[in-house]
């Protein structure tokens, strides 16, 4: 039997934590919990990614903008972009997703994404002959 968590019941249920917590931990559990993405709820996978300040959600946000494009414009396959930025990065595959970054890897990853986008609709381009 899974030991009880105040995450996993409030993701499960979407109510509150028990009067268990503190109200400093209770409101810092919602927020958490709210802020975090479940792989798949119904199967009580743990959530991706790590407690986001301000900072850190605004970095995510510009990383998915500066990679999202290199798979979802049809330049590579998305295991394909994750493999490159996994190698640029020098981390494993596995540990290459924009929920595990910290500010600093998700800022060199938008700065090298962005780099590569360019260079890929450039020689699109070039090879259209435009």
């Amino acid at each position: 039997m899974r030991r009880w968590s105040p995450a996993r019941s409030y993701i499960r249920t979407g109510r509150t934590c028990t009067q268990n917590d503190s109200g400093a931990a209770h409101s810092a559990m919602r927020t958490w919990a709210a802020m975090l993405r479940a792989r798949d709820m119904a199967t009580e996978r743990a959530p991706l990614g790590r407690f986001a300040n301000a900072e850190l959600r605004a970095a995510k946000v510009a990383a998915h903008a500066a990679f999202d494009p290199l798979w979802r414009d049809g330049h590579m396959s998305r295991k394909d972009a994750y493999r490159w930025l996994a190698a640029r990065l020098d981390i494993r595959v596995d540990k290459c997703h924009v929920g595990l970054f910290t500010v600093e890897e998700c800022q060199r990853a938008a700065g090298l994404c962005a780099s590569k986008y360019r260079l890929l609709t450039e020689t699109s381009l070039l090879a259209k002959g435009r």
